[in-house]
């Protein structure tokens, strides 16, 4: 499995000199730079010589979603989806918790009903760059939708997409309460990982988490999951990257 950090450029060395094998940098940030700025990301990507596999934060958290049509979101995604492929990212991951918040007023079963058929819109548009979506499901206490692996799975499914995916974040699985069993209900979906200690400061894990990591590992085995997985949460890079690698290699064995 492939292990990397959710970080910019300004970490990205400090990664690579620790081990890990990709960054996971930010859709909104990339889309927002200058053409200049972008141009000297992608040759400062080149220098330091690691990949960007993934993205998240596809969404500014004051976008709104429920009250557009999808066709109004073409030029933010296409030129995000531009510049992205030219990093080299397969994954772009769908969290965005303010921008996917059901408004007041808005009844749940009608934003299902656009934000699958956003992400589908979506898709169409990745799968020219060979991007795959991915759904972050959220702790409540970010989002009032989509909290659970599975409910993550049924929306992929319902886009009609073969490249929407769902995503696990341990972090997101451990406030929420997700049965252990809820990796299973991705039924083939899940293609993408977080991860941070069970512990709402969202730190890294540590050797008093290892037994919460071979559980998870266990259960990464019995769903068959073994592509990726991105530190995010608190991280203090200087100290903490290479004893985290460590301890999440324990999911390469």
């Amino acid at each position: 499995m492939k292990l990397g950090v959710c970080c910019g450029i300004d970490k990205a060395k400090l990664v690579k000199d620790a081990g890990y094998d990709y960054v996971e940098e930010n859709f909104t940030k990339i889309n927002k730079l200058s053409d200049d700025d972008f141009n000297a990301l992608v040759d400062e990507y080149k220098k330091i010589g690691i990949p960007v596999y993934a993205t998240n934060c596809f969404f500014p958290g004051d976008f709104k979603l429920y009250e557009h049509e999808k066709e109004y979101f073409y030029d933010y995604v296409k030129r995000g989806f531009e510049r992205v492929s030219k990093l080299g990212v397969k994954v772009c991951v769908i969290g965005s918790g303010g921008a996917r918040m059901i408004p007041d007023g808005v009844k749940k079963e009608v934003a299902l009903e656009k934000f699958t058929a956003l992400l589908a819109y979506i898709a169409d548009i990745a799968k020219d760059y060979g991007i795959n979506i991915v759904i972050e499901p959220l702790e409540t206490g970010e989002t009032n939708f989509i909290h659970t692996v599975g409910e993550g799975a049924s929306i992929a499914k319902a886009t009609g997409k073969d490249n929407v995916k769902v995503l696990v974040d341990f972090y997101h699985f451990y406030l929420n309460n997700e049965a252990d069993d809820g990796l299973k209900k991705a039924d083939g979906k899940l293609y993408h990982a977080h991860i941070a200690r069970p512990n709402k400061d969202r730190k890294m894990p540590t050797e008093v988490e290892i037994p919460t990591i071979e559980k998870w590992s266990n259960l990464f085995k019995e769903v068959g999951y073994d592509i990726a997985l991105s530190l995010e949460g608190s991280i203090d890079f200087e100290s903490d990257l290479v004893k985290t690698k460590k301890i999440v290699d324990i999911f390469n064995k």
